[in-house]
């Protein structure tokens, strides 16, 4: 979603609600702080959350992982805003990174290009969401259907779906 400062419409905060909900149910373990709806000021904005996991990918790729995850614990957990530079920061010194450096590549040209040139690969290739799982090989393209209960499931399908790539 582009960057925007604009409230999140009722509608779609309905919707994201219903969608936590439903991931409550399906996915033991999983909860959610409901308190973000009428706390956080919510906006329908995660271009920001997708520049901070690039900035920590540029100091190093195992940072990608831990900034998506502290991200998400403040937004999930906490009932903080990803949209907000403040979360972003917050999250990226939590990871070891400066905040006076973060928070001036959180608007750099060069970081938005890189965020462009991914929204453009993702699109190309048919992936429309977070997270996605695309099993490439060569100029082929398979996209892995998610079940987070059954890991293995997705392990059969990238089998059999390298196994059907390979013979092509």
């Amino acid at each position: 979603a582009p960057d925007s400062n604009e409230p999140m419409p009722v509608a779609m905060q309905q919707k994201l609600m219903a969608t936590w909900k439903h991931i409550e149910q399906t996915i033991p373990g999983t909860k959610f702080n409901y308190s973000f709806w009428t706390e956080a000021k919510p906006r329908r904005s995660t271009y920001p959350s997708c520049r901070a996991a690039l900035i920590a990918r540029k100091h190093d790729t195992k940072l990608e992982d831990a900034i998506t995850h502290a991200i998400q614990k403040a937004y999930y957990l906490k009932a903080k805003n990803p949209s907000d530079d403040d979360t972003l920061i917050d999250a990226a010194v939590a990871v070891g990174l400066d905040a006076d450096k973060f928070a001036a590549d959180l608007r750099s040209e060069a970081i938005d290009q890189a965020l462009q040139a991914e929204l453009t690969f993702a699109r190309r290739n048919g992936l429309n969401g977070f997270p996605g799982i695309m099993l490439a090989l060569g100029d082929e393209r398979l996209h892995i259907p998610i079940d987070y209960n059954n890991p293995k499931g997705m392990l059969q399908h990238i089998d059999s779906g390298y196994a059907q790539l390979e013979e092509q």
